[in-house]
C-alpha cells in the first residue's frame, strides 16, 4: 500500500502540490476574513466631537434616494447616494423646535486663510458653546462681518 502511494505521488506530484496550494490559500482567506470580522466587532465607540455638549442634534437629510424601474414596474430598485452638501433642516421643523426651547443653527461656510489648508470650514459663533474648544486669544465677534 505505501509503495502504491509513493508511485502515485511520483507521477502526479503537480496535483499533490496544487492541493496544498489551494488549501493554503483557503486557510489564508478564512484567516483574513476572521481578522476583519474580529476587528469590526471590537471597534472603539467614537464619541461626539463638535456637539458633545448639545442635548439634541437635528441634522438635515444627507442622502438622495431615487426609485428606478428599468422596464418592468414590478422590479423597482432603489438607488441611494450620499450628497456632497446635506440639505438644511426645513424651516417648518426649525420653527417647531424653537417652540420647545433654544435652537442654535450651524451653517458651515468655507474659510480661506493665508498659507492655510484649502479645506477649512467655519461655523457660526453661536455654536461655540457646544464645541470642546476654548478661545486662546482675541474676542468673540461683535458684528455680522467678523470671523
Amino acid at each position: 500500500m505505501p509503495s502504491t502511494t509513493l508511485r502515485t505521488l511520483r507521477h502526479r506530484w503537480p496535483t499533490f502540490v496544487g492541493s496544498f496550494v489551494a488549501l493554503s490559500l483557503g486557510v489564508a482567506l478564512i484567516a483574513v476574513m476572521a481578522l476583519a470580522l474580529a476587528s469590526s466587532q471590537d471597534a472603539p465607540a467614537r464619541g461626539p466631537d463638535r456637539f458633545a455638549a448639545a442635548p439634541v442634534v437635528v441634522k438635515g437629510q444627507d442622502t438622495l434616494t431615487v426609485p428606478t424601474s428599468p422596464d418592468d414596474p414590478t422590479r423597482t430598485r432603489i438607488h441611494t447616494r450620499e450628497l456632497a452638501q446635506p440639505h438644511p433642516v426645513p424651516d417648518a421643523l426649525v420653527a417647531k423646535l424653537r417652540r420647545l426651547g433654544t435652537v442654535v443653527q450651524d451653517r458651515s461656510f468655507a474659510v480661506r486663510a493665508e498659507r492655510g489648508p484649502d479645506d477649512l470650514v467655519g461655523h457660526p459663533w453661536s455654536t461655540a458653546a457646544f464645541a470642546p474648544y476654548e478661545l486662546d486669544a482675541g474676542r468673540a465677534p461683535r458684528a455680522a462681518d467678523e470671523v
